[in-house]
């Protein structure tokens, strides 16, 4: 499966459309999602979280990249991509519109990122 970059961030970077649902939920909403391989965990915008009635699962401490750590609430939920293919992970909220996608979700798959081309390719 094939993602174009999105030409809106500069330099482009390799977004991909995701749906999101609640682990026992019949509703999904569709996003763009960055791909962020520094990432450990998953970011959900709060509109998201709030919109499908997801509760808190818990809590996950966050490092930055200066080093500095913070606790955030962790939300359970159920990724889809467009193939029907679903994974459950866990996520944090921020304020964001778009999501991000780390690497609780990336190593699950075979993830090439062609830069000149601006393709990203899941297997």
């Amino acid at each position: 499966m094939e993602f174009r970059y999105n030409p809106s961030f500069q330099p482009p970077a390799p977004m991909l459309r995701v749906g999101i649902s609640a682990p026992q939920g019949q509703g999904v909403i569709q996003l763009q999602a960055l791909i962020d391989t520094g990432s450990d965990i998953s970011i959900l915008p709060e509109s998201v979280i709030e919109g499908l009635g997801i509760i808190r699962a818990g809590t996950v401490e966050l490092e930055g990249y200066d080093g500095e750590t913070t606790e955030a609430t962790a939300f359970i939920v159920r990724v889809s991509l467009l193939t029907g293919r679903q994974w459950s992970v866990a996520v944090v909220a921020w304020s964001q519109s778009h999501g991000l996608i780390g690497r609780n979700l990336l190593n699950h798959w075979r993830l090439t990122l062609d830069g000149p081309k601006g393709i990203v390719t899941i297997e």
